[in-house]
């Protein structure tokens, strides 16, 4: 059986995200997001609305009139965490957020949060990109980490996830 290709999709916070190939309609939608969050003339306000918006396919169109719902399902989906991410995209454009400011307390590198964890430097990128370290974000081509995340972390093992345990952070 032929493994499918994964679209891959980095985050303005340097996490990858992967995603099988989507749906005419959804590509559609996604490339008109994308666009419109490079373009410097579309505000936030306008991308959210896009976003959150009827033509949005991957929404669920039955829970509010007019716009789309987050159920759990979408929330799960790869590419509404693409979406998201276009709106934190836009943004940086527009000034809203600022990364030298608003990422400033995040001082440890991944080398030193797997010190102190007593793993290898790869565990913590691999935890970084599965979402399990939340407040990482690549900056200048390193990931920094919140030092209070790693405080409250603990790793999962291969013993914790046989036994069905589950991380505590």
């Amino acid at each position: 059986m032929k493994a499918e290709r994964l679209e891959r999709y980095e985050c303005a916070s340097g996490r990858v995200i992967r995603y099988p190939k989507l749906a005419r309609k959804v590509q559609l939608f996604l490339n008109d997001v994308i666009r419109n969050t490079e373009r410097e003339d579309v505000l936030y306000d306008d991308l959210v609305t896009m976003i959150y918006g009827k033509g949005n396919p991957l929404l669920d169109h039955l829970v509010f009139k007019g716009y789309g719902g987050v159920t759990a399902e979408v929330a799960a989906d790869p590419v509404y965490s693409v979406m998201r991410d276009q709106l934190e995209k836009k943004a940086i454009q527009h000034g809203m957020i600022v990364p030298e400011r608003d990422f400033a307390n995040l001082t440890m590198t991944a080398g030193e949060a797997a010190k102190k964890l007593g793993v290898h430097e790869t565990a913590v990128v691999k935890a970084i990109q599965q979402g399990r370290l939340r407040s990482a974000r690549k900056i200048n081509g390193r990931w920094m980490i919140h030092p209070d995340e790693i405080g409250e972390y603990r790793v999962q093992t291969n013993k914790s996830r046989k036994a069905g345990r589950k991380r505590t952070a």
